[in-house]
């Protein structure tokens, strides 16, 4: 009896050992679910959408000199760091000037005529190539720039060399992007670059004109000076996409203005005040909700020295800034961000907003169905809020703290009256108000556009001081069972369920998640019996567990 005991638990482990090397293959392909690139333009035209017509929440960073000042090896550590923070955009220079460049870290120029447009170097394009590739495998949108002009038109950028090469030169150089990159199906292209292109407007376009030709399937984005949006600079029929360039105290009034545009199409806050270039963490955290709760469809954040990836940039990736970003996403894509409408005639926030014009300005917004409300306080300021305005007989109210990811639940409140809300404290936080019969888990704690009808709940005031994943109860079981496990630190998690063939069943967490202790349901009624497999996997932590469907 010992030795039949010892050899099951011996196939058993075998099984279970042949199962997780199937599974960590499956990942690549399951993670996060990845956007199906290229990206389109949602029905409404206020935010992109993926092939599948999944709205994409667009969280970027800006490593502008990344083509130039990397190796390989650096590339992928920085990629892999960034998505695990929850990053999935970011704008890079395809060629490099001033910062960095303009040879890259292996000694390639972008033409082997120094300057001139019509002689690209095919080595320094296969090093960006394979940076672009890598991207994607992260499930990353690259927004590439595909000559910077530069301030001014000074030595920062291309200008001067575009000027010199002349517009056929430069329409040759964009036939030669459009055969390349027509194909990668992660890229927006970016013109411009920190400046309008004044006296090389011809150069530019025949830039675009050159992609043109051959890529008809890549929107189109521009970059203009801070305080102008690209419409201000680039009102020309290639431009799909608009973006905001401000700072941490007009932000507000920058973003009703491109809401307002008279030519609709989504816009997104390209650049503002960077972390360690005098924007404080509040400032970093207000341009990026004031942008979303304003009607843009996505933010990207700057750091010192991670733009030009100077001296000191690997640590800089944990900055604060950087985890605030993370939470920031967290809590949009826990609601339906893409049904979000600014409350500019403040309907919903009835006193207390502030005003647009300066960095104390409340900025709210509402689901197009009433169910949720989210409203940023810059301030710790106290506002009145018309429940009438949300649908449902009772709305049920939090606080999240942008800064932390912690949420707090106030409580529920009947839909016919006004309310007052004070924040917990001075620094700046989040109102999230929800229609209570949904009973939707705690904002930044799920994702409601790629949920399976599975419940999520934590109780994040025990933190826990390991990770661990629980075997699942009942087991063995008929149609429905929990499985526990409590994260001792933030992270992206993922829970997916297998069958002993590792062929991928269901995901039940795919989401940002603030320390604490978590269940989900895993309602199953179409399985037959048999064993499966469930894994947690987060940051670096995975656990394996089997369980028994017993029908």
């Amino acid at each position: 009896m010992v030795v039949m005991m010892i050899k099951k638990l011996q196939e058993t482990f075998t099984l279970i050992c042949a199962v997780v090397c199937t599974i960590s293959a499956a990942d690549a392909r399951q993670k996060e679910k990845a956007p199906v690139f290229p990206l389109k333009i949602s029905q409404n035209a206020r935010y992109l959408v993926d092939q599948n017509e999944k709205p994409f929440f667009m969280n970027g960073d800006t490593p502008w000199s990344l083509a130039v000042t990397l190796k390989q090896d650096e590339v992928v550590s920085y990629l892999e760091q960034r998505s695990r923070q929850g990053f999935n955009a970011i704008i890079i220079n395809l060629i490099e000037h001033y910062f960095g460049g303009p040879s890259n870290a292996y000694g390639e120029l972008p033409f082997t005529t120094p300057g001139d447009f019509s002689t690209p170097n095919e080595k320094y394009f296969a090093h960006a190539d394979w940076i672009i590739n890598k991207a994607a495998e992260q499930g990353m949108l690259v927004v590439l720039t595909p000559a910077y002009l530069g301030f001014l038109c000074a030595e920062q950028g291309w200008c001067q060399e575009m000027l010199a090469s002349g517009p056929e030169k430069c329409r040759e150089y964009g036939r030669f992007l459009g055969n390349r990159y027509k194909d990668f199906n992660n890229i927006i292209w970016m013109h411009g670059g920190d400046a309008e292109a004044g006296r090389a407007m011809n150069e530019l376009r025949a830039i675009e004109e050159g992609i043109a030709e051959v890529d008809t399937v890549h929107l189109r984005t521009a970059h203009c000076s801070r305080q102008k949006s690209g419409l201000d600079c680039y009102d020309e029929p290639w431009l799909d996409i608009n973006t905001t360039y401000s700072d941490c105290s007009q932000t507000p009034a920058r973003i009703f203005d491109d809401y307002h545009r008279s030519r609709s199409m989504p816009f997104f806050y390209i650049e503002g005040t960077y972390e360690n270039e005098g924007a404080s963490q509040k400032c970093l955290r207000s341009q990026a909700y004031w942008t979303i709760l304003g009607g843009g469809s996505g933010h990207f954040f700057g750091n010192n020295p991670i733009w030009f990836l100077g001296d000191g940039w690997n640590e800089a990736l944990n900055s604060d800034g950087a985890q605030s970003m993370l939470y920031m996403r967290a809590l949009f894509q826990s609601r339906e961000w893409h049904k979000l409408i600014p409350d500019y005639q403040h309907e919903l926030i009835i006193s207390g907003y502030g005003d647009l014009n300066s960095n104390d300005y409340v900025s709210s917004a509402i689901t197009s169905d009433g169910n949720t409300a989210i409203s940023y306080l810059p301030s710790g300021n106290a506002v009145r809020v018309d429940l009438q305005k949300l649908s449902g007989s009772k709305i049920r109210a939090w606080w999240y703290d942008p800064a932390t990811g912690f949420v707090n639940e106030i409580g529920d409140f009947f839909s016919d009256s006004i309310a007052a809300f004070t924040p917990p404290s001075s620094d700046d936080w989040i109102l999230v108000l929800d229609n209570a019969g949904f009973n939707l888990p705690p904002p930044g704690t799920s994702d409601p556009i790629s949920s399976t009808g599975h419940s999520s709940f934590s109780d994040k005031m025990d933190n826990p001081a390991s990770f661990e994943m629980h075997q699942n109860y009942p087991n063995p079981f008929n149609a429905e069972t929990t499985i526990f496990y409590t994260l001792p630190e933030s992270g992206f998690v993922y829970i997916d369920v297998y069958n002993t063939a590792g062929e991928h069943i269901e995901s039940l967490v795919n989401t940002f998640q603030s320390p604490g202790k978590y269940f989900v349901h895993f309602n199953e009624h179409q399985l037959s019996s048999g064993l499966y497999f469930y894994k947690l996997q987060v940051n670096d932590f995975i656990d394996v567990k089997k369980m028994l469907l017993l029908r």
